[in-house]
């Protein structure tokens, strides 16, 4: 018997679960030492408590309606789950399971309590959850934005056609000019969608977190205005691989939200750069790649003295088109997320009412050691109506979209060239086997149903190995710098182009 009890008690203290004896009122008769460590008290402070003392807040109606039933032997055993206070941490979450254990009469003689702290698994179910609705909603905006790149595509085609035929003093000039200008609006609007989704046009290369900020200071001085800017630049930082256009976005958004948080005259926007170690725990609370381990990033901090974001608002400020500001379009945080994850960093929030907000940008400083990408130059020759009229050379353009297809069509054929037009892969890859039609240059849009333009694009190189390709897309060439890094034949333009873009880019493949 001696044997047996020491092995019970054994089984108990040492249980990896929080076990908890309670008597028929709900007041703890044993305890072992999981149970201690969960709640910061021991063993003896826990012994005679009510079990509700333990809690954070008030026991839900459906646990006590379950606790009710377990008594009553109405049901053999009850689950829950429910806050419960930890001593000099924050409150955590508790997975219990209970059971009613009976004497040989039958009757009740107390509650068996076994649980678990779920609080980490329960913070990385949050973080899964949003980082795969961030993911969701990134390729709906994505898709929303290569879509409207195409109308955009449609209305400056026309625009740039109409200013080719109208003679400078037109009084319809004017007003074509203002389309240009608001498609070209709409346009950085699409970029930042794209951005969010992980489309954003991306140009690596060697960069100096600090220097970037310095020779930001002047614009951000100006851009805050009355508010007061202090930076605080670690010297010497590790470069990184970054895309320098975009990690100035990243730092000129954070900068003007943390100057509209700030509504006092004598309010301070801080920026900060360093190399700093993180742990485990701060990664659980990180917005962008679900992938980053512990160890050493470069960080970009800024944070204000503002009114701060209560915890309602850190849920969706990374959410695109949401915003707290009259003004505001809801597109400067989203974008911001967006590019980090492209750089494969995440974002940290930190934030109180009233204590101001701080934005912690992190990127791994493992980057720096890979090799930077080189991208060939974009020619710059500009190619004359008179030039390619002589040329009389077919162009085949494929695209799924009518609208481009026609636009594209006007063009070229203003300029001189014989156009052909299909809406798809197949049929492209027809044309140009079949051979009716000696084609000197494709432009090929990246993004149709059915054969995709990268497939298209495979097929038609094994056809023909030195036609002229010009790859199109609402999106961007970074998934495709290995084609263009290694084809010297092929060069890329972005939807919506211009009319002059589009000409340059055809000249140059067809007149190197």
């Amino acid at each position: 018997l001696l044997q047996k009890e020491e092995f019970l008690r054994l089984a108990f203290e040492s249980s990896p679960l929080a076990m908890i004896t309670l008597d028929l009122e709900g007041c703890v008769i044993a305890a072992n030492q999981t149970a201690s460590e969960y709640t910061g008290l021991t063993v003896e402070e826990l012994e005679g408590r009510p079990v509700t003392a333990l809690l954070a807040s008030e026991p839900s109606d459906e646990n006590l309606r379950q606790y009710r039933r377990l008594l009553a032997g109405k049901i053999d055993h009850a689950e829950l789950e429910t806050r419960y206070r930890r001593v000099g941490r924050e409150d955590g979450i508790l997975s219990a399971r209970m059971a009613l254990v009976q004497g040989q009469d039958s009757a009740p003689r107390f509650v068996v309590l076994i649980a678990e702290d779920v609080t980490d698994r329960r913070r990385l179910d949050r973080q899964l959850q949003h980082a795969q609705k961030l993911e969701s909603v990134g390729v709906l905006a994505g898709g929303i934005a290569h879509d409207f790149n195409n109308l955009l595509m449609g209305i400056m085609g026309n625009a740039d056609l109409a200013q080719l035929e109208l003679d400078h003093d037109h009084p319809a000039r004017e007003s074509i000019d203002q389309i240009v200008r608001t498609v070209k609006r709409a346009a950085e609007l699409c970029k930042q969608l794209l951005a969010y989704g992980g489309h954003g046009r991306c140009s690596l290369e060697a960069l100096d977190l600090s220097e970037l900020v310095r020779t930001m200071e002047p614009l951000l001085r100006v851009t805050l205005r009355s508010n007061r800017l202090r930076l605080e630049l670690a010297d010497h930082l590790p470069l990184i691989e970054a895309d320098h256009a975009q990690m100035r976005q990243v730092v000129m958004n954070l900068a003007t939200n943390a100057a509209e948080a700030i509504t006092e005259d004598d309010g301070e926007v801080r920026i900060c750069t360093q190399v700093r170690e993180i742990g485990p725990r701060d990664l659980s609370e990180v917005f962008g790649a679900t992938d980053l381990k512990p160890g050493h990033y470069l960080v970009i901090e800024v944070s204000d003295t503002g009114q701060g974001i209560d915890a309602s608002c850190r849920s969706r400020i990374f959410d695109p088109f949401y915003t707290t500001k009259f003004a505001g379009r809801g597109l400067g945080l989203a974008a911001v997320l967006g590019i980090v994850r492209t750089h494969g960093g995440g974002v940290q929030v930190h934030s109180e009412p009233e204590l101001g907000a701080t934005f912690r940008v992190l990127l791994p400083v493992e980057a720096a050691a890979a090799e930077l990408a080189t991208t060939a130059a974009a020619a710059t020759a500009e190619t004359t109506t008179t030039e390619t009229a002589e040329l009389e050379q077919a162009v085949l353009v494929v695209d799924d979209d009518p609208a481009v297809r026609d636009i594209a069509t006007r063009v070229l054929q203003r300029a001189g060239y014989q156009v052909a037009t299909v809406a798809d892969g197949y049929e492209a890859i027809r044309h140009v086997e079949t051979g009716k039609r000696d084609y000197a240059l494709v432009l090929l849009d990246m993004t149709m149903p059915g054969i995709g333009g990268e497939d298209t694009y495979r097929l038609l190189r094994t056809q023909r190995p030195e036609l002229p390709i010009v790859l199109s897309s609402g999106y961007n060439e970074q998934e495709i710098t290995d084609l263009l890094a290694s084809d010297p034949h092929t060069s890329f333009i972005q939807k919506p182009y211009a009319v002059t873009d589009l000409l340059v880019k055809v000249g140059s493949l067809l007149n190197p």
